[in-house]
């Protein structure tokens, strides 16, 4: 890998949310603290650039390359979209990195699939729009390829969806989801099959299959979802898991921790025998991510980058959507170490190709690249 002293006459500005409880947050300080290896960095939070924008562009201004955690939902001020009016501010060639892509956003009815005769259909658009403001910001921005030289994925499928949603594709490339290699975690042996998740409780994870899956194990078992609820946000989600929960008289066996430190989330993951990542719906996943650092055998429901994930060397078991094959798979996988270990050998092989250290030289390698054109 090259070293720092290599770069010394280049310097990157990184746009993400700084010391927030979410994915993009965690992710990019695993990536800033890699990159920094290599590269100086300037730290920017969206709300600097949102309340303090010609301060920020100067800041920014000595900077050779911006690199912007994309998320529609980080660059409304006040209700209103100014994404396009920071990137025209910002005078430094940028590179943006989309963590979902979807080709219809989980839980909202399609836009396209609005009918009727054409004035009536046009008024029905134009009230979907305003009340989705953030798909409406998304939509705007694909126009213009979102302002930057290069759009990074995590996956194939995603810039395969960007291209049929119109952005140009000589600009979309692909960098694999990064992992934090650590020492591997192994479970204690106990009476019971210890299953778990971490990261926040939210709409996308398959909660009925779950508890369907769950209910339909013969073997004694406990269930430790390691994290909590973002804050003001997936409440409704919150509740209805607490009272599934009470419901089922799994008090004393399905745990909620709650938000946790990333410490204590790494000690009670060790503790897992399996890890469900039973998604209804996602584009990547930095929960995922930390139980393959983790070195955890995890089942998964057959979604787009799972399938992707698997492509050269499968690193996690894919199940249908069907809570008996998962009960089942479960206690087979909970069972016999040897049906696990393929399983391990290749996330360890995952593991020492896409560390963040690993990437984060193929990053400047992009960002070298992207300032030549």
């Amino acid at each position: 890998m090259n070293s720092r002293s290599e770069h010394e006459d280049f310097k990157i500005g990184w746009v993400y949310p700084r010391n927030r409880r979410c994915g993009i947050s965690f992710y990019s300080r695993k990536y800033i603290h890699a990159l920094e290896k290599l590269v100086p960095v300037v730290e920017i939070d969206p709300n600097d650039l949102l309340s303090e924008p010609e301060q920020i562009a100067r800041i920014l201004s000595s900077c050779s390359l911006i690199h912007v955690q994309y998320e529609p939902s980080f660059f409304f001020s006040q209700k209103k979209d100014v994404y396009p009016r920071i990137i025209r501010s910002l005078k430094r060639p940028v590179v943006i990195t989309m963590h979902e892509v979807y080709r219809n956003p989980p839980g909202v009815f399609p836009r396209q699939a609005i009918t009727g005769a054409p004035p009536v259909r046009w008024i029905k658009k134009l009230r979907y729009d305003i009340r989705h403001p953030e798909l409406t910001a998304l939509r705007k921005h694909r126009r213009f390829s979102f302002g930057a030289r290069v759009i990074l994925v995590h996956f194939p499928y995603q810039r395969q969806i960007l291209v049929e949603q119109g952005v140009d594709p000589s600009r979309i490339q692909v960098l694999p989801y990064p992992v934090s290699p650590h020492n591997p975690a192994t479970s204690s042996p106990t009476k019971f099959l210890h299953l778990g998740a971490t990261g926040f409780v939210n709409p996308n994870f398959d909660y009925d299959l779950l508890f369907d899956a769950l209910a339909r194990i013969s073997r004694p078992w406990r269930f430790t979802w390691i994290g909590g609820v973002r804050p003001h946000t997936d409440d409704q989600t919150y509740r209805e898991l607490r009272n599934r929960i009470a419901e089922k008289g799994w008090e004393e066996q399905f745990l909620v921790t709650g938000w946790v430190s990333d410490q204590k989330r790494d000690e009670l993951l060790a503790e897992l025998d399996i890890y469900c990542a039973l998604f209804s719906a996602r584009s990547s996943s930095e929960s995922l991510a930390t139980a393959l650092a983790a070195q955890k055998m995890v089942i998964a429901t057959p979604l787009e980058f799972i399938c992707e994930l698997n492509q050269d060397r499968p690193v996690v078991h894919t199940v249908a959507f069907d809570p008996e094959a998962i009960a089942r798979d479960i206690e087979t996988l909970g069972r016999d170490s040897k049906v696990a270990r393929p399983f391990r050998d290749n996330i360890r092989h995952y593991i020492e190709t896409n560390s963040f250290d690993v990437l984060s030289g193929k990053l400047v390698d992009i960002y070298r690249s992207c300032l030549k054109n």
